[in-house]
């Protein structure tokens, strides 16, 4: 099994979001030595403090990749100490666009490598 992982310093927000990209989640968290189980998920999120990780299968589609950055995206700033302003929302906006294209990029990089 194939496993990828892509390591991204976020800008601005001092933080670092991990992607690591796999067909089977359970035992790339056992390789990665994280006590967790991912039940049967396309995606999901394992937040340490100022780093991300996103767990994602190669066949994820563009949605899974949208909800897991809500959760990225709300860790970094959180830890920033940066508040969701719905009358301000360029820089939320701007920062998932950036991780969206991240994981994006991740996983066509994984799957042109035939994983």
């Amino acid at each position: 099994m194939k496993i990828t992982i892509t390591n991204v310093e976020v800008p601005l927000y001092f933080s670092t979001l991990q992607i690591v990209i796999a067909k089977n989640l359970n035992k790339a968290l056992k390789k990665m030595k994280i006590k967790d189980h991912a039940e049967d998920y396309e995606a999901f999120v394992i937040v340490k403090r100022h780093k991300s990780i996103v767990f994602i299968k190669p066949s994820a589609t563009i949605g899974t990749i949208a909800h897991e950055t809500v959760h990225v995206v709300n860790n970094v700033f959180k830890n920033a100490s940066v508040q969701l302003d719905i009358d301000n929302d360029e820089p939320q906006a701007y920062l998932t666009k950036w991780i969206v294209d991240k994981i994006y990029n991740a996983l066509i990089k994984h799957n042109k490598n035939g994983n």
